[in-house]
């Protein structure tokens, strides 16, 4: 089995069909697919909002490759009401969902995502050989969430590794998703959600591994994007009133709050509150394989992979790892065309 790199080069590409997002790049690799979208002349649910089905990959055929899958809504028939008992037999499709019981994360990557990554020709000598629970990937979906989710929401998340046989390679395959399950109030609705594959030859794989999750980790979303996408979404939810109700209700709170904690002395609750958040930030940034730097260049705070030992920037965002603490990219004549500086770990609040 190989070590992993000792040096990586990444570079900074945008989402290529709408800007969503850009996110880091190994040097020479390309990006395939991106963000695509459901016509609401379908009458679908999927329609509510964008999707998501983009490639990185080292070559075109996706030897080495890391690959985001989109969230898609299903119906659970056992959920139906009693007059529509039967109606929807597991497969068909309603409202543009598939008829589907909610089930586990892993069976989900094993029955739904596996076959959807592979389709036409399927692999050969398919084995799932390692499964677990990730509860860490529960804990990040709901710090992302700008609130509380509904009532009755659940989720699970897990992860399967998968060998097979494509084209005479032999590949291992991890595979991640969370299950939403929305409760028997949604009407038999669940989805999945960070649904993403990493492959590569499986005596490689553990060789890339650590560049695959920071390609992951590297995601910064464009605010005007996020902006215009959660509009719409609530727009075609039927959900902005209701939104705007609770901003006003949110409001009154913090003033009542406000007012409820002036006799307190703010040295010492700000002195707690700043040391609890580095706590909470470093057990967030540990489950992710991740570090926060501070970038030369703008002073920035960059949040990126911990898998290396030196991180280098340049000013058009260019990014080297390695282990060698005599690794000056600087001096090396296919990476010197711009100046290379060393990104400090960001010093932490004092306990």
């Amino acid at each position: 089995m190989l070590a992993k790199l000792s040096e990586v080069v990444f570079k900074r590409q945008a989402e290529p069909r709408e800007n969503a997002f850009t996110l880091l790049v190994p040097e020479g690799w390309m990006l395939e697919g991106g963000i695509f979208r459901i016509s609401p002349l379908t009458k679908s649910v999927q329609a509510q909002s964008a999707k998501i089905d983009m490639a990185v990959k080292s070559d075109a055929a996706g030897t080495r490759m890391l690959r985001f899958l989109p969230s898609f809504y299903y119906f659970d028939p056992r959920r139906s009401s009693p007059m529509m008992m039967g109606m929807f037999p597991v497969g068909s499709n309603t409202r543009g969902m598939l008829v589907y019981p909610v089930v586990p994360p892993q069976q989900f990557i094993a029955q739904l995502v596996f076959p959807y990554a592979h389709p036409g020709f399927p692999p050969n000598q398919v084995e799932l050989f390692e499964q677990q629970d990730r509860p860490d990937l529960v804990q990040q979906f709901l710090g992302r969430a700008l609130g509380p989710q509904p009532a009755g929401f659940t989720q699970a998340a897990g992860e399967v590794k998968f060998r097979y046989t494509e084209n005479a390679t032999r590949y291992c395959e991890r595979v991640l998703a969370l299950v939403q399950d929305m409760g028997p109030l949604a009407g038999g609705m669940w989805a999945n959600n960070d649904t993403w594959t990493m492959r590569a030859p499986e005596a490689e794989f553990a060789q890339w591994e650590p560049i695959f999750q920071a390609v992951q980790a590297s995601i910064k979303f464009n605010p005007a994007w996020i902006q215009e996408e959660v509009r719409a979404q609530q727009i075609a939810s039927g959900i902005l009133l209701e939104q705007q109700r609770g901003d006003q209700q949110r409001t009154r709170r913090a003033l009542e709050i406000q007012r409820d904690i002036q006799a307190i002395d703010r040295g010492i609750v700000e002195h707690r509150q700043q040391t609890n958040a580095e706590i909470r930030n470093d057990h967030y940034l540990s489950l992710t394989n991740q570090e926060e730097y501070v970038n030369p260049y703008s002073g920035d705070t960059d949040t990126a992979s911990n898998q290396w030992n030196y991180r280098w920037v340049t000013s058009d965002g260019r990014e080297f790892y390695t282990d060698n603490e005599n690794s000056n990219p600087n001096d090396d004549s296919q990476l010197n065309h711009a100046e290379w500086k060393r990104t400090p770990v960001r010093p932490r609040f004092p306990g």
